[in-house]
């Protein structure tokens, strides 16, 4: 090509096409130094800038302290606004300010959060539409799609007239297809009755007093309640929104003795199209066998269900009617696994689904446990795993005591090492005796050793064929949470400083995750993204992390040798040291605690 035909590089600024091509792709800080280069740029990707606005980005908080105090944000705002497409709400000065007439029109999203500060600024709002102003910016905005209504918002809704809600401002929103609202101020009933073209909706789950009267043609895809719903109408919501494929609950109440017979009277021979189901606070215990009975045999295209722990009866069911099962998860972490947290798992109830369903992706539930033995009992089947976060227990392990004293004891013998010397005051047969009873103890620790290796082996050779993994985690914080709650916890003093004393020890007869052990087995893991080992009593070293560093070349984050989140811990030296090391091997490894994750309101 001849060099006289390529365009120099103004020129290439210079076309609108590869501007706005340019636009596309740059994230909020980039378009906001961008916008700065000329006046083409500007004009072009002006509309790029301002078309998401989210208080809660780094991006925007750092164009926010930009500005000198609100009077500037305003003005911008003012300016630019018309050009604001999805709209995040994090404060009551942000909300005055856009709900002034005629700052944002054009919105197609608009999400008001849960902020501290939700009460209405005078500077702002005119106190004659206070209580309306509200509903007035969603009037306003007539081409919304989405809308999520936060807790912080529900003293601005009060002394509005549902007539008013219902049949002025939403029915006013013909492109409104998803409606979040965590006040509880509006109701489902009415809003599955009177808005059809909705797919999907978050709400108070207590008042569904008509949900008999539903209509079957409603096109409702996704319905979340944040509350306990009764038995009949859980059914009858199944019965009549016949699109609804992800449903979600609190939890289930009265599921007495007319709880099958309303299920035989209105499931029967229904196969219902839901893929996603959740409860995400409701002791599974409480409801386990009405659920393997008379629920999911209705539920054939399940693919997820989120639950706060898997039981046995569930478990079996979905492997028998939910064929297309790709994703358990558990609703909650909480703070710890230790073993005053309750309610706790069945022992080996994941192997259910292990064993029996080929397209499970995700088994995310770090209390659950599978012993050992129970693992190689018999083939895993899901070959397609992604996350596997559950613990595996039940192995055989030497103490660190019996170890040292083993590879003493194999390497040089008893007398060689001074373990054991015979004197001429014993009797006869008396040294004999006790270089009996030592090479019996011996014999002892090496067939544990010896049963050790087994089990570690054939536990490695089983997670080794699940070569989709991208999170393997085997554990959690153990210590109890609670200790550090009370007015007076225990204490311990080391080298003059005061720390808390958390008893609790690591997971026992767990993986050691050592070479040794037969952790080079998982080199097959070359997808693992994600390695967790918190609580864990490993053996990992230098030479362990080493091995890591080179064999999983797409290792993002470990779990195990972040700094103590609990306060008022004592320093573990061996911990940071392991860090260290890593860091030196892999600086792109971050070393973080798994997010403590909390019910779903």
């Amino acid at each position: 090509m001849n060099s006289n035909n390529l365009l120099p590089s103004h020129t290439f600024c210079a076309l609108p096409e590869l501007v706005d091509l340019l636009g596309q792709e740059l994230d909020p800080i980039d378009l906001a130094s961008s916008v700065r280069v000329c006046h083409l740029w500007y004009r072009v990707l002006t509309p790029y800038f301002w078309s998401t606005v989210d208080e809660s980005r780094y991006s925007w908080s750092k164009v926010l302290r930009a500005t000198h105090g609100f009077e500037s944000v305003q003005a911008h705002l003012f300016k630019y606004g018309y050009f604001i497409r999805e709209l995040h709400i994090h404060s009551q000065a942000m909300l005055d300010i856009v709900s002034v007439d005629g700052v944002c029109t054009n919105l197609k999203v608009l999400k008001i959060y849960d902020p501290t500060d939700m009460e209405p600024h005078a500077q702002y709002t005119d106190p004659a539409r206070e209580n309306g102003s509200l509903w007035d910016f969603v009037y306003s905005n007539k081409d919304l799609k989405t809308l999520r209504l936060g807790l912080g918002v529900m003293k601005l809704l009060e002394n509005m007239s549902g007539d008013t809600v219902y049949d002025n401002v939403l029915a006013s929103l013909k492109n409104l297809v998803t409606l979040h609202d965590f006040t509880g101020a509006l109701q489902p009933a009415v809003i599955l009755e009177r808005f059809s073209n909705l797919k999907s909706f978050l709400g108070n789950g207590l008042v569904f007093a008509k949900a008999v009267d539903l209509d079957a043609t409603i096109q409702i895809r996704s319905l979340e309640l944040t509350n306990y719903i009764e038995g009949r109408t859980f059914l009858v919501l199944l019965n009549r929104l016949r699109n609804l494929e992800d449903f979600g609950i609190a939890g289930l109440f009265d599921v007495g003795q007319t709880f099958q017979h309303d299920t035989e009277t209105l499931l029967v021979n229904t196969p219902l199209p839901l893929q996603r189901f959740s409860l995400r606070r409701q002791d599974l215990r409480d409801i386990d066998i009405q659920l393997a009975a008379w629920i999911f045999p209705s539920m054939p295209q399940l693919m997820e269900f989120s639950a706060n722990m898997l039981c046995e009866h569930s478990a079996l069911s979905l492997a028998a009617h939910a064929t297309h099962l790709q994703v358990f998860r558990q609703t909650q972490d909480g703070d710890s696994i230790h073993h005053s947290y309750k309610p706790r798992p069945v022992v080996n109830i994941p192997n259910i689904l292990f064993q029996t369903c080929t397209k499970l992706r995700v088994f995310d539930g770090i209390h659950h446990k599978i012993e050992a033995n129970k693992v190689f009992e018999r083939p895993w089947v899901c070959r397609e795993l992604e996350v596997f976060r559950c613990q595996i227990v039940g192995l055989a392990r030497l103490t660190d005591h019996e170890h040292a004293l083993l590879e003493i004891l194999s390497k040089v013998g008893c007398q060689q090492q001074g373990y054991f010397q015979p004197t001429p005051s014993m009797a006869v047969g008396e040294s004999d005796a006790i270089l009996g009873r030592q090479q019996q103890y011996q014999d002892r620790l090496k067939k544990t050793q010896a049963n050790q290796l087994d089990q570690h082996y054939r536990v490695y050779n089983h997670l080794s064929e699940l070569t989709r993994l991208q999170t393997l985690d085997l554990g959690y914080e153990y210590r109890g949470v609670a200790q550090q709650q009370s007015e007076n916890p225990p204490i311990k003093m080391v080298d003059g400083h005061e720390y808390i004393r958390y008893d609790d020890r690591p997971i026992s007869n767990t993986l050691e995750l050592s070479l040794g052990s037969g952790l080079d087995r998982l080199a097959t893991l070359t997808r693992l993204e994600v390695f967790g080992f918190e609580g864990v009593d490993h053996r990992i070293g230098r030479g362990e992390l080493g091995w890591m560093a080179s064999k999983w070349p797409r290792l993002k984050e470990m779990r195990g040798l972040h700094e103590d989140l609990l306060p008022r811990c004592e320093p573990d030296g061996r911990r940071d040291e392991l860090r260290m090391i890593m860091h030196g091997l892999r600086k792109d490894v971050r070393h973080r605690a798994k997010e403590r994750r909390a019910p779903s309101p």
